[in-house]
Formats: C-alpha cells, structure tokens, sequence
C-alpha cells in the first residue's frame, strides 16, 4: 500500500530505488516471490508477494518519467527481471530464478548485496577502500557496483543477473546523479564515443565514423573523398542516449569547406570570401529509439568550389550540426570535441611526389595570441618501414610567425622556409601566431632513401596534429600512396573489350595481369577476351619514382550502358550512344583524367539513345567519361583530346 502512496506523490527526474532483502521463493505456478512480514492481502497467512503484484503495486510509478533502480538479494530474485524490466528500469539480482542466495561466512549478511553496499559506498564495514569506480569519474554507477559484486560473489551455485533498459542507463545511473529521461541524439567522433561529454579523449576528433560521402542512395560505395562525377550522397549516422524514443523536434545541418586543421565559422558558411557553405539541411524526420541510431542520407549536388576542392585535394572536409531549431547560426564558439552534437569528417587523400603539393591553413581563430605546434606525422599504426618524407614549405607569415619563437623543431631538417622529416614525433613548435592571423603550408609526401616501391601498393594513413598552447585544436586524417591508375572499359566484341590507361608524365610502365597473376600485355591499350582471360582483371603501373600503383577491373558480363563514343575531327564535340533508352535522372559527367582541370555534368532526357556533348574549353588530355543512374555510378570509359 505505501508503494501505490508513494506512486501519487513522486515528481518527475526523482529516482525510485527499491531495495530487497531477507527471503524468497519460488512457485512453480506463478514464479518467485518475495517472503514478506505482513500479508498485504489479509490471505490468512499468505506471505508471498510474486512478481505481477510487485509490478501492479509499482503501476504508477512506472508510469511517470522516473528513473527506476532495484536490487533484489532474495532468493529466486532473478524471476523478477521479467516482470519488472521496462523503459527507465535498472535491476540486479543475487540470483537466477532457480537459485538460492547464500549469507557470508560468519555474517548474517547476503553475500551480492554486502558487495553491493560496499561498492556504492567505496568502502566495507571495515573502512577499508573498496575500487569499483573502473571510468574513475568520481561516481559509482549502478553498473559498476553491479559489476563489483558480481565479481565478488564466487559461490558456484549463485549467478546474479543484471537487466539496464535503454543499456546505458545503468552505466550512468548513481545516487544523486540522475541522467536525462530525454531523447538525446549525438554524433560520434570516434568509435568509442559514447556520447558523454566532455567529448575529447581521442587526440583525432575531425575523423568521425558517423560521416561519410557514398555514390549511392542506399550508403554503400563509401568513399573518403568524392570522385568527379554528379551528385554526391552525404551520410550521417544519428544516436540516441536517452531514455525515450526520439520522434523528431530537432534539427540537422551539414556544412563543408576546404581542408584545413584549423577551420572558422566563416569558412564553414562560405562568407566574408572564404569557400563553404550548407550541403544540407533540414529537420530530423526518423523515430530513434533510445540506445539505436539511424543513418540519415541526403543527395548534394556539389557546387564548382566543392567539385574542384574533392578533385584537386581529394578531400571535402565535412561537419554535421544538430540543434533544437532551424534558425541556428554557427559562430566562432562552436567546439567539434567539446560538443556531441557536433561532428568532422576531415580527410584527404594524398599522391606521393613533390609535384603533388596542397595547400592547409593554421589558423588562431581566438582574440588572443597563441603559441602553435604542428605534428605532421601522427599515427598509431607501423611507419618507419614505408620511409615516406613529409615536406612541409612555411608561407612567409607564418615562416615570421615561426622565426618568433626561435625556429624550435623536434626530428626535423630545415632549409629555408621549408621543414622535412619522416619521423613519427616530429613536432614543429613555438609558432607565435597573432590573435585572428593565419599562415599556410604547401605540403607533399615524397619518397625517402630507403623507400621500398614494393610497399607502395599499400596506403599509409597519417593524422596532421595542431595544437595551441599545448591543446589539440585541429587536424587532418590523411592517407598517402596509391596513386592508382585509372581504367575504362569498352565492349568490342561478345566476350572482347578494349581497357585503357591514360598515361600520366611521370608513369614509365604499365603491365596488365589475369586473376591468378599471368602477365596479358603491356602498354597503355590492350584487348582481352572474358572467355580466354577471365572477367578480373589488374592493371600495375611503375611511376618515375619507383612507387607502383594497382588497380582491378570486374567486367560486367552484361551489355555495356555506353554502345560507342566518338569525337568529330575538331575534337569540339563527342558523340555518346546508348545500348538501350536512358532512364530518369541519368547523368553524364567528363572529368580530366589527372584531376586539375575541366569538369562537364549533362543531364539525360528520357528515352535517349544518342548524346552530342560540347567539349571545345576543355584542354587536350585524357578525359574519363562517367555515366550514373539514379546517383549510382554503372559505367566509366577513358578518352583522349
């Protein structure tokens, strides 16, 4: 009867915690049940209290928004589990429901639950200090009191059971420290990121796993960077930590810029002449219940300054922003580490060779000036046997900035302006950058002296760390290598294509292979026949360098989309014919083989057969010809002017 008082009078975000000790048992009808001292149903010595009462008694406190915790030590308790779990509900239990629990030694205390107190408390009977705080926070959770008990309890016979809806409830649950019975959507940073705040125990915070580019609606074909063809699909993985289900009252934006480390509100929205902006926006439409997540994909049609950002770069530096209404602005307050619903993705792709440089920022974004450090070689993963030089060439502000504080460096070689190492813990320090000043860094990877060409099939993923009066504010994740060569196909024949290779100045071979490694041909040409070769093919080009880049092509047993492409002898236009009618939204695009320059996009009527494209501004060169459907890459074929 107190039970359904106390129901009436509880207000929301209290917590409910009930406490169970002494007897139990079990029923072979109805299940276990707690021994009481009285008999609440007046039943003429009728002492049990089962499972379905208990939640009947608890009715309306189940019903308001309040977190609940039970610890049950009787015998049998984990029969009560069933009926007592639910939304906002954290319960443990001594035993299973077909197992007694057992007093101590010596005690007239109940072995989990003398655990229990004493992990809740830091401490035993004794004062002796109890260690149950694992995330040493300060606070010990229902969670890891469980754990603690659980540990201790050693008798076989006994196996405490443990039930956390949503599951990190228990994790975040402590006396006096009450979560949020709220939806609470997040991104993530990092893998391990559980939503909690502060959000920074990751050094890499910009290369979040909830944001990724595909070329495809259903997210798949993910790719780092977006190659040039028409309509980018951006992905972005939502999470709930709450309690209740989220049902759509907030907001998301995506916004890109160019890659850089240190990046503004300015460049971000695309104003006061720096390139960004909004890729999309819009309200949170899909139900998220709690301690789920949903993947929210959107297309984006990717403006000039994006196109040619993904081209020459091989990057588009994205960051998703929830917020409780449309009408957020982003300043310079924002924080990506500080904040879970604020998340990067910032990562390029990188060629070897010193006639490969791009172009970063480091930017004091604050009114006060700030000592900078730059890592450029950060990793976790095996380095020295790829021996890949990093040159980093100062703008001259940011060489003055440098010269500040005495041209401090660690593992590096300077000469002039320009920095180089190959050392995983090379720092360049002491950068005195003025309040609201910025400098650049023209930056290549290049082979060392000891490179070994035949690593150079394998990519090499570096973070570019910079830091401010010795915190982490901004990077890039990098991946360098692999300057694979590009290969188009055309069908000639029933079972015989034509694959080419455009031939970049600074490839001195190229070789092709069957699937079980015999070599078919050399040359930037060459004919197979499916039947004879197989339908896999590799195509293996060695660079001036001596690095060797790979690429494989799987020829679609099916007829080819593109039937032929010609030029006139002007080479002002290009005649495209189709196999069959096209469909809605194909598109066409011819892009520069090398990735510099030149970028066409034509959309398809209905029913076409048969193309004209202009293409009298485009410079000689090798140009690859893409044809996608539905924002789903099918076909690509290689041209020259």
């Amino acid at each position: 009867m107190q039970l359904i008082v106390l129901g009436k009078i509880l207000r929301i975000m209290i917590i409910f915690f009930l406490f169970v000790i002494d007897h139990g048992g079990f029923d072979v009808v109805r299940g276990s049940y707690i021994c009481l001292w009285d008999d609440p149903q007046k039943n003429y010595g009728d002492y049990r209290l089962f499972g379905d009462e208990l939640n009947q008694m608890l009715y309306q406190i189940n019903a308001k928004k309040i977190v609940k915790s039970a610890v049950l030590g009787q015998c049998y308790s984990g029969g009560f589990i069933d009926s007592l779990q639910g939304e906002g509900y954290v319960i443990a239990t001594a035993t299973r429901d077909d197992e007694l629990s057992s007093a101590m030694n010596g005690h007239v205390f109940d072995t989990f639950v003398y655990n229990w107190i004493c992990a809740i408390n830091s401490a035993d009977e004794l004062k002796h200090t109890i260690y149950a705080d694992k995330n040493y926070d300060g606070k010990i959770s229902m969670e890891e009191a469980f754990n603690y008990a659980a540990k201790c309890n050693t008798i076989s016979t006994e196996h405490p059971q443990y039930s956390s809806i949503p599951s990190r409830l228990g994790f975040e649950l402590s006396f006096g420290d009450i979560p949020s019975l709220k939806p609470e959507l997040y991104v993530r940073d990092h893998e391990s990121d559980d939503g909690i705040e502060q959000n920074n125990s990751v050094i890499n915070f910009w290369n979040s796993p909830d944001i990724w580019l595909s070329m495809s609606k259903n997210g798949s074909n993910a790719v780092d960077y977006f190659l040039p063809d028409s309509i980018a699909f951006i992905n972005i993985s939502i999470h709930n930590r709450g309690i209740e289900t989220y049902s759509g009252d907030q907001w998301l934006k995506v916004y890109w810029t160019i890659a850089s480390p240190t990046v503004t509100a300015d460049d971000w929205l695309g104003e006061n002449g720096k390139i960004g902006g909004i890729a999309w926006s819009g309200r949170i439409e899909e139900d998220i219940a709690p301690g789920d997540s949903v993947i929210i994909v959107k297309p984006w049609m990717l403006n000039l300054n994006a196109r040619n950002n993904s081209i020459k770069n091989g990057n588009i530096n994205l960051m998703a922003v929830i917020s409780d209404s449309p009408y957020f602005k982003l300043d310079n307050l924002y924080s990506i580490s500080g904040n879970k619903r604020i998340a990067n993705k910032n990562r390029s792709i990188y060629k070897l060779g010193k006639t490969n440089k791009y172009s970063i920022s480091i930017r004091n974004t604050s009114d006060a000036p700030k000592w900078y450090s730059i890592e450029p070689i950060n990793t976790e993963k095996p380095y020295s046997s790829a021996d890949i030089c990093a040159e980093l060439a100062f703008d001259s502000k940011l060489y003055q900035f440098w010269s500040t504080g005495g041209y401090k460096s660690k593992d590096c070689k300077r000469i002039g302006n320009t920095i180089y190492t190959n050392k995983l813990c090379a720092v360049i320090d002491s950068i005195l950058i003025p309040a609201h000043q910025s400098g650049n860094i023209s930056i290549c990877f290049t082979p060392g002296a000891n490179y070994n060409a035949g690593l150079g099939l394998k990519n090499h993923s570096f973070d570019f760390v910079v830091k401010a009066n010795h915190e982490v504010v901004g990077g890039i994740s990098y991946i360098v290598g692999n300057r694979n060569p590009v290969v188009g196909s055309k069908k000639i024949g029933q079972s015989s294509y034509l694959l080419s290779v455009g031939i970049d100045d600074d490839i001195e071979y190229l070789s092709w292979f069957d699937a079980d490694g015999g070599e078919i041909g050399t040359g930037e040409n060459i004919v197979i026949d499916t039947e004879i070769n197989g339908n896999e093919i590799f195509v293996e080009a060695q660079f001036t360098d001596g690095y060797i880049g790979q690429s494989q092509i799987i020829l679609n047993p099916v007829e080819n989309y593109i039937k032929n492409i010609s030029l006139n002898e002007e080479k002002t236009m290009i005649e495209i014919e189709f196999n069959q009618n096209a469909t809605t939204c194909s598109i066409i695009g011819i892009a520069e083989l090398s990735g510099v320059n030149g970028y066409q996009q034509h959309i398809i009527q209905e029913e076409t057969t048969k193309i004209g494209v202009e293409i009298s501004t485009l410079p000689s060169g090798y140009y690859v010809l893409s044809y996608s459907v539905g924002g789903e890459f099918v076909e690509s074929l290689i041209f020259r002017k």
